[in-house]
């Protein structure tokens, strides 16, 4: 058992993509909390055209930035979406509060 006051560090570190990858992440441009759902829209800032579906996955914190839910989506339309060009998404929360939340979303590139 882990004592109450225990504290954990770590350290998170990447390295630059290498190759071409078939999951292409999108750039969020707007995401807003409306009612129970979070509405945004996402546009492709690669240089690939893009394939659907697109995938969004919203993350609920709570104020002290705790997880208190997460759940998925597919933004629209479900069509190529060449650079420079947007989808836009409703992801429902189905009652579950989310005082704050982190958005992401992403397609698939060409295969090489």
């Amino acid at each position: 058992e882990i004592p109450a006051s225990a504290k954990i560090d770590f350290t998170v570190a990447s390295q630059p993509l290498q190759g071409d990858p078939y999951f292409q992440d999108l750039t969020i441009d707007e995401a807003n909390l409306v009612g129970d759902v979070i509405t945004g829209q996402a546009t492709n800032n690669s240089s690939f055209t893009l394939n659907g579906p697109y995938g969004v996955e919203v993350t609920c914190f709570d104020k002290e930035n705790k997880i208190l839910s997460k759940t998925g989506d597919f933004a629209t339309p479900d069509a190529d979406l060449a650079p420079g060009q947007s989808v836009t998404f409703q992801a429902n929360l189905y009652d579950n509060s989310c005082p704050k939340f982190l958005v992401g979303a992403s397609g698939y590139g060409p295969l090489f």
